[in-house]
């Protein structure tokens, strides 16, 4: 039997062109962590100071992403779920199709061979929080990030300290902020290494409660920069990466950034 070679063709293209609308048209996967708030990044709607339920999410790099991929043409579904199988699901995509897009994320290498990292949203800076009850002297002798590592080092499980080019073996982890805040004060650590900002958004939220006597220091010029991430093995990933970062830098030519990090009090620092 002669087959018609011209019908097959279309029939292939016609296919793969559906395949592919469909693809782009279903809601962007995006997933977040649902235990420590990141203010003001990431942070739960609040009604009267009351975490609203079901939890909602809002914040200055988040009102970002909505945005960005809304304006990429996208919809998009979010779940929240612990931070460390938001990573493992962003790994099984496509297996289980449940998170292709997460953000607040920090560059490590082995982070970059699973996601694709986007464009920078925003930077926070590098300091070290301190008991001045027990170290405030030591602390006005801190110029750089490597000075850290002839104290004790209190640190938060999962975080990345690798901007600080401190070795992780110098910390005691603790599993959250509170815990190190509570060591620290007591004196039990020296200092505990942080992006400035989400700890004094926390303290501002009532997630955390600075004593009086904690205090920090800054190190000029020294940041942390975060990332939006796609898993590398989602079908769409080129395509979200692309049509993502060109949605996220034409916020930043605009100015949209500034307009939405604004209403949080603060500044993305990339530029």
């Amino acid at each position: 039997m002669k087959v018609n070679t011209h019908i097959i063709t279309f029939i292939a293209t016609i296919s793969f062109l559906y395949s592919s609308s469909i693809m782009a048209s279903s809601p962007v996967k995006l997933c977040q962590g649902s235990e420590n708030e990141w203010p003001p990044y990431t942070i739960f709607k609040r009604a009267n100071s009351t975490i609203v339920e079901p939890r909602q999410l809002t914040g200055a790099a988040t009102e970002l992403i909505y945005q960005a991929i809304k304006k990429a043409g996208y919809d998009y579904k979010i779940r929240l779920m612990p931070w460390k199988r938001v990573l493992k699901e962003l790994e099984r995509y496509p297996k289980r199709k449940v998170c292709e897009i997460t953000w607040d994320v920090s560059y490590k290498p082995s982070r970059a061979e699973k996601f694709f990292y986007s464009v920078a949203i925003y930077r926070t800076q590098l300091g070290a929080f301190f008991s001045s009850k027990h170290l405030s002297e030591k602390a006005l002798t801190l110029k750089n990030t490597t000075d850290l590592s002839q104290f004790r080092l209190c640190g938060i499980l999962g975080y990345n300290y690798s901007p600080f080019n401190l070795h992780e073996g110098l910390f005691s982890n603790y599993i959250n902020f509170d815990k190190a805040m509570n060591v620290l004060s007591a004196g039990n650590c020296d200092f505990l290494p942080s992006s400035i900002e989400p700890v004094l958004g926390q303290n501002k939220l009532g997630t955390i409660n600075l004593s009086d006597n904690i205090d920090y220091v800054e190190f000029p010029g020294r940041f942390k920069t975060f990332y939006l991430v796609i898993s590398r093995k989602s079908p769409r990933a080129d395509e979200l990466s692309s049509q993502l970062a060109h949605s996220i830098i034409s916020m930043q030519e605009k100015g949209e950034d500034l307009a939405i990090f604004s209403q949080y009090g603060i500044k993305p620092k990339i530029y």
